[in-house]
């Protein structure tokens, strides 16, 4: 992103990290941009954990990038992010009303560390 280091308290990405191909470099250059201690969420429905929701990958006629809630916290954790965690967020139907990809949605948080981790042997 052609943004300064630090520019960002929060990052949200709502219903799109599904699509980068390769989400761990995104995630690397989202702590770049994000301040120390600064915090990013990421809320999507298209899920491993929610296989019901994964028929709209058909309708979306692009390429995704899914993977489990566990999958996902462990990418944060290694490429940087700490305080990591997840929840999944569950709408309630009514019987007998169709379900959609929106039914249970994934969030997961990570705080930038406030400082940086020393590298072995310096």
């Amino acid at each position: 992103m052609p943004l300064s280091d630090a520019s960002f308290t929060k990052i949200f990405c709502l219903e799109a990290f599904f699509f980068f191909e390769d989400q761990e470099k995104v995630l690397r250059e989202m702590l770049r941009v994000a301040t120390p201690g600064g915090e990013v969420f990421l809320i999507f429905g298209l899920h491993k954990d929610y296989p019901e929701g994964l028929s709209a990958v058909e309708e979306i006629r692009l390429p995704v990038h899914i993977r489990s809630s566990a999958e996902y916290q462990d990418m944060l954790r290694r490429t940087g992010w700490s305080e990591v965690r997840a929840e999944t967020f569950i709408r309630r139907r009514e019987p007998g009303e169709k379900t959609d990809v929106h039914d249970r949605a994934l969030f997961l948080y990570g705080r930038k560390p406030t400082v940086a981790k020393r590298v072995a042997g310096l």
